[in-house]
C-alpha cells in the first residue's frame, strides 16, 4: 500500500505536484509560519530537545495534546538543526501526494474512471497544499487516518484480517496526530459488526 513506486499517469501528476509544490514553497518564503498554530507543537518539540518532557508555552507539563507532531517536528530539529524546516514540507508534501494515490486506490474498488479525477482534486486542493506548506498537523493526520480507512475498505471487501489490523494500528497513529482521530478508532467494531450483518450474513469472524 505504501509504495514509492509510480505509473506513468502518477508520474504525471507528481511531476505537475512538485512545480506546485516549489511555487508555493517560493511563495512562501516571506510568510511567518508561526501566524497559524505552529508555535503549539513547536514549543513541546523543543522541550523535548532540551528537557527530555512536553511542556506547553506557559512551561506546565502537556498531558491532553497529542504528542506525534511535536516528536516529528523535534525529530527533524535534531536531524537537520536550524535548516529543519525545508525538509519537513517536503515531508508533507510527500504525504499530501501519497494521500492522493490512498484516495485513488480506494475509488478504484469502485469506479475506476473516476479514480485519477479524485486523486487530482485531493492533492491540488488549495486548503491542503497551504497546510501542508505551513506545517499544520491535517497533512501528517489526513494521510494516516486515510491510509487506516483504505484498509479497513479492504478489509470489509476481502474479508482480510491483515487489512483490519492494519486499520486499527494507523487509527491510533492518526489518534496520536489529532485526538479527533480517537472517533474513527472507537466506530470500527461498529462498522465490523454491520460489514458483518448486512454485507456478509453468511460469513463470521472471529473474535
Amino acid at each position: 500500500m505504501f509504495k514509492v513506486k509510480v505509473n506513468k499517469q502518477e508520474a504525471i501528476m507528481l511531476t505537475i505536484f512538485v512545480s506546485v509544490c516549489v511555487a508555493l514553497r517560493v511563495s512562501f518564503l516571506d510568510k511567518d509560519l508561526l501566524q497559524h498554530d505552529l508555535a503549539t507543537y513547536l514549543v513541546p518539540a523543543e522541550s523535548i530537545l532540551t528537557h527530555f518532557e512536553f511542556l506547553n508555552q506557559s512551561g506546565s507539563p502537556m498531558a491532553f495534546s497529542a504528542p506525534l507532531y511535536p516528536v516529528l517536528i523535534a525529530i527533524f530539529k535534531k536531524i537537520f538543526g536550524l535548516y529543519w524546516v525545508e525538509p519537513l514540507i517536503a515531508l508533507q508534501c510527500f504525504l499530501l501526494f501519497r494521500t492522493g494515490i490512498l484516495l485513488k486506490k480506494f475509488i478504484q474498488m469502485y469506479d475506476a474512471k473516476l479514480a485519477e479525477l479524485g486523486a487530482y482534486l485531493l492533492v491540488f486542493n488549495p486548503n491542503s497544499l497551504g497546510a501542508a506548506h505551513a506545517l499544520q498537523t491535517e497533512t501528517v493526520f489526513t494521510f494516516f487516518l486515510f491510509w487506516s480507512t483504505v484498509n479497513f475498505a479492504f478489509f470489509i471487501k476481502q474479508g482480510s484480517p491483515k487489512h483490519l489490523y492494519s486499520a486499527i494500528l494507523l487509527a491510533a497513529i492518526a489518534a496520536y496526530t489529532r485526538p479527533v482521530g480517537f472517533y474513527w478508532g472507537y466506530s470500527l467494531p461498529i462498522i465490523v459488526f454491520l460489514g458483518a450483518l448486512f454485507q456478509h450474513k453468511n460469513k463470521t469472524y472471529s473474535a
